[in-house]
């Protein structure tokens, strides 16, 4: 194994447990090591709220692991960029918020938070607090956007997909194919910020950040060198008619079936690939069962931090600053942490799958599969909506 493989284990181990549902359940290990029991079943829009939790941020193609942020350099950075002067709350009331997630408190990106709930209380004279609830404590996705909507949650961590059933409009960043990289997605993300927070006013709430910190992937086992090779592979996906589409338009079979089936579905030949990123094939030792992984980069996990809106324009506006800078200054973080993890993760099963290129053609090929589901996402939404999105993404 190479370099840094405790600290590799700990996170891929991470994401592999959030990535199932993130309540608890024991990751597979990696070899040389006692295996543990397999993941608990998980429905498929548990899965893609969770994944943008504890998945990794995907790396730029061929970049060196001594090049990007450790965990710890990471989270230094957050906390060093919060710009709070102690004198700004003096005359200020106490406040503390309850910040509730289904994620495991496993994943680093709880240490990134709770190192920056710790600095903000320091830097704002111990007067802005935070109580950090993660691991599905407080409830499952679903109730945590609803007790957030009625104000008995201050603040939810969640993936965008969770919010499929209250907030429509959602559906805009289901939409493959717009970005290469997590550079260019999270910019587009924060350059819709203010649409999208007129889209959650009507819901009762206000999304302090909005990033897409990750993107799946896609892994095989036969060499796909033009876009005429995913013909007909069988591929499985989550239940969601988005991303079924964009994969049927690329001329595969989208196979949607729980997480905890696919590795023995893989096995066995049932499907002949799946869609997640590089740290959770090495967690979920899918490398054992499939040989070939691409970066493909076409379906991002748009992540945000939600506060009822209630709440949150009755604070005073230092609080309102420092909350937003809380948010920014944390997916940063997790975003920066997560792409060391990932390029450790290609680093340490390199040489047991072969990476492939994404090529120009294939890249033309997923953009021109793309273009049909921000049809699709259109109809359901509004081409308002969609347009403005697009915009933000330079499209």
């Amino acid at each position: 194994m190479k370099k840094g493989m405790a600290m590799l284990m700990a996170v891929c181990m991470t994401a592999a447990m959030t990535g199932c549902g993130g309540n608890g359940a024991a990751a597979t290990t990696a070899p040389g090591s006692t295996a543990a029991t397999a993941p608990a079943a998980t429905t498929a829009s548990e899965e893609e709220t969770t994944a943008a939790h504890g998945e990794a941020a995907t790396a730029a193609s061929g970049a060196q692991a001594g090049s990007l942020m450790t965990i710890e350099e990471a989270c230094a950075a957050a906390v060093g960029n919060l710009n709070l002067n102690e004198a700004d709350f003096a005359d200020l009331d106490p406040v503390t918020l309850t910040i509730a997630s289904s994620a495991s408190s496993s994943n680093f990106g709880y240490t990134v938070m709770t190192e920056l709930a710790d600095a903000v209380k320091e830097k704002t004279g111990g007067k802005l607090n935070f109580n950090i609830v993660w691991d599905g404590t407080l409830g499952s996705d679903n109730e945590l956007t609803e007790s957030c909507e009625a104000g008995d949650i201050d603040i939810v961590f969640e993936s965008t997909s969770s919010l499929a059933n209250y907030i429509p409009e959602s559906a805009v960043f289901d939409m493959p194919g717009l970005f290469t990289n997590v550079e260019e997605a999270t910019k587009a993300c924060r350059a819709f910020l203010d649409t999208w927070n007129e889209i959650c006013a009507k819901y009762d709430l206000y999304t302090l950040d909005l990033t897409c910190p990750m993107f799946r992937a896609f892994s095989c086992n036969k060499e796909v060198k033009a876009p005429e090779d995913f013909s007909g592979i069988s591929v499985r996906c989550a239940e969601n008619k988005y991303y079924q589409a964009f994969y049927s338009n690329l001329g595969m079979s989208p196979t949607p079936l729980a997480y905890s089936e696919l590795y023995m579905a893989l096995s066995q030949g049932l499907v002949g690939a799946q869609d997640n990123p590089i740290s959770v094939i090495y967690a979920a030792k899918f490398y054992e069962v499939q040989s070939h992984y691409m970066e493909i980069n076409a379906i991002g996990y748009a992540s945000n931090l939600l506060i009822n809106k209630d709440i949150y324009e009755a604070l005073d506006p230092a609080y309102q600053d420092a909350l937003k800078q809380f948010a920014v200054q944390f997916y940063d973080g997790e975003i920066n942490g997560q792409a060391y993890a990932d390029q450790e993760a290609f680093d340490a099963i390199g040489d047991v799958m072969t990476v492939l290129p994404v090529t120009g053609e294939i890249q033309a090929a997923v953009a021109e599969a793309g273009q049909p589901v921000w049809e699709m996402v259109a109809q359901d939404v509004g081409q308002e909506i969609v347009d403005k999105f697009l915009a933000c993404a330079g499209k």
